[in-house]
């Protein structure tokens, strides 16, 4: 389409081994953007958040913008921008200026511990996916209600050591009962070996056309 056009277009592929960052749902994928946005979060959605800064970047005739993309996000001034985008859409920017008060939080937050010791070799995104709807965090019919403070925080990396008994995730809920069978959707998605997985970069490849 984009040759067809006559635009330059770029496509990262980025391996999904696991989710792309810690969260899934609404609100707490929002917090993690915030964190991004502030200078922080986690290292992996980072290195990827600012590879796609860069590109866009370059596909806009700016040369060598990562130092300049690393000020604005040491200095607050990413953040800020988004706060002003929120405002001009008719939005509450105290959501980005103050998550942690203006965006929701859900009633029932239930830590998953590891039933066993080992390396992360996997976490199944795509179970994750299911589960969050499952939680309400999507929708499978265009009439179905979307909750925004439900889903999953992912506390741990492929490649991580766990040990049996250590917080690997946390659900998010409305009820104890869906609380409990996300539970169950967690522990399960992450795969856990012996031996460590051989390190390899979330981006797998970089396509221009």
């Amino acid at each position: 389409v984009g040759r067809a056009s006559g635009v330059p277009v770029t496509a990262m592929l980025t391996r999904m081994d696991a989710p792309l960052g810690r969260t899934i749902g609404n609100a707490l994928e929002v917090r993690e953007a915030i964190e991004i946005l502030d200078g922080r979060g986690d290292a992996e959605l980072v290195a990827v958040t600012r590879a796609l800064a860069v590109e866009m970047s370059r596909l806009a005739r700016i040369d060598d913008a990562g130092p300049a993309i690393d000020r604005l996000l040491a200095s607050g001034e990413a953040r800020e921008k988004l706060a002003r985008i929120v405002a001009a859409q008719g939005g509450d920017r105290r959501a980005i200026d103050d998550p942690e008060h203006h965006l929701p939080i859900a009633p029932s937050i239930r830590d998953v511990l590891s039933a066993a010791s080992g390396y992360v070799t996997a976490i199944d995104a795509l179970g994750l996916g299911v589960a969050a709807i499952d939680l309400g965090a999507g929708r499978r019919r265009s009439d179905e209600a979307v909750d925004p403070s439900v889903g999953f925080e992912v506390l741990v990396r492929v490649g991580d050591r766990v040990e049996i008994g250590q917080p690997i995730g946390r659900v998010h809920a409305r009820t104890e009962p869906s609380a409990e069978s996300a539970r169950d959707a967690l522990g399960h998605a992450i795969e856990l070996a012996e031996t460590a997985p051989t390190p390899r970069s979330r981006i797998l490849d970089t396509l221009r056309r």
